[in-house]
């Protein structure tokens, strides 16, 4: 019978916060890495309630949340403030799995599979890099913001009255949890839990709002916001990166893809769809938060692009 509630020692491996800079201005670029001095490791009890009516929403594509808590003592908690998720002692516990075909009585099923923990650990570490890069991007866009909005000497103020406002927004804050002489125990990949409502603002293989923030306007214009942000980090990254699959509430976000170019795709989780941030530019529109910060339309700039290489053609012909 399945241990309904279980109780271990674990060490906690927070996920940093790195910026985009220190990321990518390394010999290459740097991954979340539980031997990296960043990631030092927290002895702490976990019990985590894998009762099925307590789990957290319903299993995604790749993981199951479950409610969980941190037990730390409190020098602990002292040493590493309020920016961590050790002083979040309520979290949410996320578990990989894989689906597996059967043929039961004759009735066709799929269900959940768990994985050796050998194989857990790299793949939950795969998520919580997603995580670290995706704090690293979300960063960026508001530096960007921040000083288009200075160079313009806008204010809070001058956007309300413009019928404008700049969600503040930020994802969850992480730790890989690694099971203590325990070969058995399961990782999992702990974050600050969300309250609902729970919200998929953009999908993994789309960059505009989902269908499902259509009919709510604050939703819908935190999804533009959404696109926007995208917008500036395909443009400041040089095209290299972006997040997708945006989802959680109105000022927490989780669970993101990385999108990169084929090259970085490897270090990222199965959702790191290429093809997407290739076709960025002729798939992206831009909005009225585009336009505030003065991007560039890209599908006017790949038009005036083509025209001109189509210029330098008929002169290169002609001499």
């Amino acid at each position: 019978m399945p241990v309904l509630i279980g109780s271990a020692k674990y060490l906690l491996h927070p996920v940093p916060h790195d910026t985009l800079t220190t990321i990518i201005n390394a010999s290459k670029p740097k991954l979340f890495d539980l031997s990296d001095a960043h990631c030092s490791g927290y002895a702490v009890q976990l019990t985590v309630d894998l009762k099925k009516e307590h789990k957290l929403g319903k299993a995604g594509g790749f993981k199951t949340a479950h409610p969980a808590v941190i037990h730390v003592d409190q020098q602990t908690l002292k040493d590493i403030g309020p920016d961590s998720i050790l002083s979040h002692p309520n979290v949410a516990a996320k578990r990989c799995f894989f689906r597996q075909d059967s043929i039961v009585s004759g009735t066709y099923k799929t269900g959940i599979q768990r994985y050796a923990q050998k194989d857990e650990l790299p793949k939950m570490a795969v998520e919580a890099n997603c995580i670290y890069w995706a704090s690293a991007l979300m960063d960026l866009v508001y530096s960007f913001i921040d000083k288009v909005l200075a160079s313009k000497e806008l204010t809070d103020e001058d956007l309300a009255a413009q019928g404008l406002t700049i969600p503040r927004m930020r994802f969850v804050h992480a730790a890989l949890a690694v099971p203590v002489d325990d070969q058995v125990a399961p990782i999992y990949l702990l974050e600050e839990l969300i309250r609902e409502p729970f919200i998929k603002f953009i999908v993994n293989n789309s960059v505009e709002p989902s269908a499902a923030v259509a009919s709510n306007k604050e939703h819908y214009n935190i999804a533009l916001f959404l696109c926007c942000a995208q917008h500036v980090q395909y443009v400041t990254t040089g095209k290299m990166a972006m997040v997708s699959d945006f989802q959680g509430n109105r000022t927490l976000l989780t669970d993101p893809q990385i999108m990169t170019t084929q090259q970085f795709a490897f270090n990222f989780a199965d959702g790191n769809l290429p093809r997407i941030l290739n076709q960025f530019a002729t798939s992206h529109k831009c909005n009225k938060f585009c336009k505030l910060l003065d991007l560039t339309d890209l599908q006017e700039d790949m038009g005036a692009g083509a025209n001109e290489d189509l210029q330098a053609s008929k002169e290169s012909s002609s001499e």
